[in-house]
């Protein structure tokens, strides 16, 4: 939302109204088929990739709760919603990233974890290995 706000400043009592919550609770609330089972699992989890886990979801959490701060600061001034634009895009920049790091973690469990395909003897041929392309 944070990315539209400067285009729909009519948001900006929704943006304003959202608080964090973490993964636990997002998913006692939530009515997603399969949010218990979710939950369930979330606690078979190793305890050291799920504090990294969360760890992340805190720094995107404070992510968000500074650009509402910003918010608050900027939307009586003169030039809201333009003066927005700036760290609302950088926002959700800084959002993306972190998400999809997220998803690698949940996806590929810790960086170094586990080996990649290249690291087990699948590396690409240097030049002088490729075979010539004839066409």
């Amino acid at each position: 939302m944070l990315e539209f706000l400067p285009s729909m400043p009519e948001m900006t009592d929704e943006v304003l109204a959202w608080r964090p919550r973490g993964y636990r609770e997002y998913f006692q609330h939530s009515p997603l088929p399969g949010a218990r089972e979710a939950a369930r699992r979330y606690e078979k989890v190793d305890p050291t990739l799920r504090a990294r886990f969360e760890s992340l979801l805190n720094r995107l959490n404070d992510i968000a709760l500074l650009a509402q701060s910003r918010v608050v600061q900027e939307m009586n001034g003169p030039n809201f919603p333009e003066s927005i634009a700036e760290p609302c895009e950088a926002t959700a920049e800084a959002m993306r990233a972190g998400l999809a790091y997220v998803a690698r973690l949940i996806n590929e469990g810790p960086i170094g974890a586990h080996p990649t395909k290249r690291s087990e003897g699948t590396k690409t041929p240097s030049k002088k290995q490729r075979k010539p392309s004839h066409g």
